[in-house]
């Protein structure tokens, strides 16, 4: 059965974490890692659901302000992307596709 949009919405939330809050996480890519891109894996019964947060420190929002000028990349398989998502995503998904399994969803929030 695969996850309800109830339970996708959770794990957004989540990925803004707030004190007190318990891990929800199989596997978490912090920013510091991944030019500025936090991102979440929760394996719900035979899927795994990759949660991307949006800005949520000051940090995040002087990103996003730098990366303001530019136009949207294009990216051959991921499509249209923010450019300062598309610098960090490189690396990312060199580090997340090895461990993903067959049926994937992606989430977040911006």
């Amino acid at each position: 059965m695969p996850p309800t949009d109830a339970a996708i919405a959770d794990l957004v939330l989540a990925s803004y974490e707030y004190d007190g809050m318990p891990a929800v996480w199989d596997r978490l890519w912090p920013p510091a890692d991944n030019g500025g891109i936090y991102a979440g894996l929760k394996r719900l019964g035979e899927v795994d659901v990759i949660v991307f947060r949006g800005s949520k420190t000051p940090e995040d929002w002087v990103l996003d302000f730098f990366f303001a000028d530019h136009l949207p990349w294009q990216h051959p398989e991921l499509g249209t992307l923010h450019a300062g998502f598309a610098v960090g995503m490189e690396a990312l998904s060199a580090a997340m596709l090895p461990v993903l399994g067959q049926r994937v969803i992606i989430a977040g929030h911006s």
